[in-house]
């Protein structure tokens, strides 16, 4: 009887390692992919600032400069930081302070990390909240730039799009870590 007991125990252990497992990888495959998506278009904005500031430095010396320049390159800017944050931490891009952490034991470090990192997925996630919000009052609203005069609601979603990309990759690394006690 026993003997049944331990072997349906170790079942449900196999069965319950198996389902996160596959889970786990669907979830990083998603954000993966997402990111990657995103970090594209972030590389994009960054062309686009670049053309736009020579086509701007060339027309200036035969011409007038081209109009709301800083505040179109202040938007790109903004999307190309935010676009690039969930990708930055899928490959470990930040910078990463562990003073305290190494002095924890090892089998408490990936522990006290994923939920680290489960902290910081609720803070960045409540900013693409939030940033969605102040979008939809800001649309609401009818706000206009202070240079060029046009809608600049979409660029705030697309901020919180930016943020929900770290907030999945952060989703990601905090359930590696409290299943599986690291990243990899």
């Amino acid at each position: 009887m026993n003997e049944l007991k331990a072997v349906r125990k170790e079942s449900i252990r196999s069965d319950w390692k198996e389902g996160t497992a596959s889970i786990l990888n669907a979830l990083e495959k998603i954000s993966l992919r997402v990111n990657q998506f995103l970090a594209v278009i972030a590389g994009l904005a960054m062309l686009l600032i670049a053309l736009l500031i020579v086509a701007n430095v060339i027309i200036r010396v035969f011409y007038v400069p081209i109009p709301g320049v800083g505040e179109i390159s202040g938007w790109l800017s903004a999307i190309t930081a935010a676009f690039a944050l969930g990708y930055t931490q899928i490959h470990r891009g930040h910078v990463d302070i562990d003073i305290i952490l190494e002095k924890f034991p090892a089998r408490i470090r990936g522990p006290v990390q994923g939920l680290m990192l489960l902290i910081s997925m609720l803070f960045f996630g409540l900013i693409s909240y939030r940033l969605a919000i102040y979008a939809y009052e800001t649309m609401k609203s009818g706000g206009l730039s202070e240079t060029l005069a046009v809608i600049y609601y979409p660029y705030i979603y697309l901020l919180a799009i930016g943020f929900f990309g770290l907030t999945l990759s952060l989703l990601t690394d905090s359930i590696k870590y409290l299943v599986r006690g690291d990243r990899r």
